[in-house]
C-alpha cells in the first residue's frame, strides 16, 4: 500500500470526512477561536513560568515552587484545548502538537 508524496499531500489538504452538522464557516470560526485561545493560554504559561525572575527575598523558593506548580497547571490546559476540538475542526486538530499529544494520551493517563 505505497502512496506517492503527491497523494499524501492531497489527503492532508482534503477536508475531514467526519460527519458533522456544524456549518463549514462555523468550523473555521471555532478553529480560529481555539487557536487564539491556545496562543493566549501559552502566553500566560510563559509569563507565569518566568515571573519568579522578578522576585527576591526570604520566600523566593516558596513563590518559585508555587508559580512553577501554577505554570504546570496552565500548561496542562493546552492539552484540553488541543485534544478536544469540535468534530470536523480545522487545523487545530491537525497540528503536530495535537498529533503528538493524542499519541501520548494513553501513556499519560496511566501515570495519573
Amino acid at each position: 500500500m505505497s502512496s506517492t508524496k503527491n497523494e499524501i499531500v492531497e489527503r492532508q489538504k482534503a477536508p475531514s470526512r467526519t460527519p458533522s452538522d456544524i456549518d463549514p464557516q462555523a468550523v473555521k470560526e471555532i478553529s480560529g477561536a481555539l487557536n487564539a485561545l491556545l496562543a493566549g493560554v501559552f502566553l500566560l504559561y510563559l509569563k507565569t513560568k518566568n515571573f519568579d525572575r522578578q522576585m527576591s527575598g526570604p520566600h523566593f523558593r516558596d513563590y518559585h515552587l508555587l508559580l512553577d506548580d501554577h505554570a504546570d497547571q496552565i500548561f496542562a490546559m493546552t492539552d484540553d484545548i488541543v485534544l478536544e476540538p469540535p468534530s470536523g475542526a480545522g487545523m487545530a486538530s491537525r497540528s503536530k502538537r495535537g498529533r503528538y499529544l493524542r499519541a501520548q494520551q494513553p501513556r499519560r493517563s496511566r501515570m495519573r
